[in-house]
């Protein structure tokens, strides 16, 4: 005849916890946020340094930018002196770049012309230099100069007014343009009134 034999079963299991069990829970915890944090940190290190190269190469263009920009003020400036020519402009231009950074604007080109109303427009563009190689970024730059003119101021008045005294800031600077050692002219002299 079989036996049956009944055995109790517990069906709540107390736990007992220790100072050793609790520090191997917490380890576990920890390897998890651990694990989120490396991904979050693999994710993070590439935009960063993506962050880091596009400030850098902001700063190259920028760098060509302000380059051009004092390139094209020399070239206007000496393009517009009295007795100077265009192609002095274009060349005081590419001297400039040559001597102040030529690696930083690469494929300089300068175009001098002169435009109505005797001024002077000199125009710079060119490539700046990049890191990020499939990236171009064109710079360009444009001064324009009035000429200089060599002008001999007159000592001769525009109106009749003048010699009689009726403007006295232009009777005063007369004065003080005319030699005493030069006779006056006949009949010069400030009516009072």
């Amino acid at each position: 005849l079989p036996i049956q034999t009944t055995v109790p079963i517990q069906t709540t299991v107390p736990i007992r916890t220790t100072a050793s069990s609790q520090v191997r829970r917490g380890t576990g915890s920890r390897r998890v946020r651990g694990d989120d944090g490396l991904a979050e940190f693999v994710v993070c290190i590439p935009v960063f340094f993506l962050a880091v190269l596009l400030a850098v190469q902001f700063a190259l263009w920028s760098h060509a930018s302000h380059l051009a920009r004092a390139a094209a003020e020399q070239g206007a400036s000496t393009a517009a002196a009295f007795g100077s020519t265009p192609a002095a402009g274009t060349s005081a231009a590419y001297q400039f770049i040559a001597t102040t950074g030529g690696s930083s604007l690469t494929a300089p080109q300068v175009t001098t012309t002169t435009g109505t109303g005797d001024t002077v427009q000199v125009t710079i563009t060119g490539r700046a230099q990049v890191i990020i190689p499939w990236l171009t970024m064109q710079v360009s730059e444009t001064s324009v100069e009035p000429v200089q003119k060599f002008r001999v101021e007159a000592l001769e008045f525009g109106n009749s007014e003048a010699h009689r005294g009726s403007n006295p800031s232009v009777v005063a600077r007369f004065e003080a343009l005319w030699s005493t050692r030069v006779p006056r002219p006949e009949g010069y002299g400030v009516i009072p009134r």
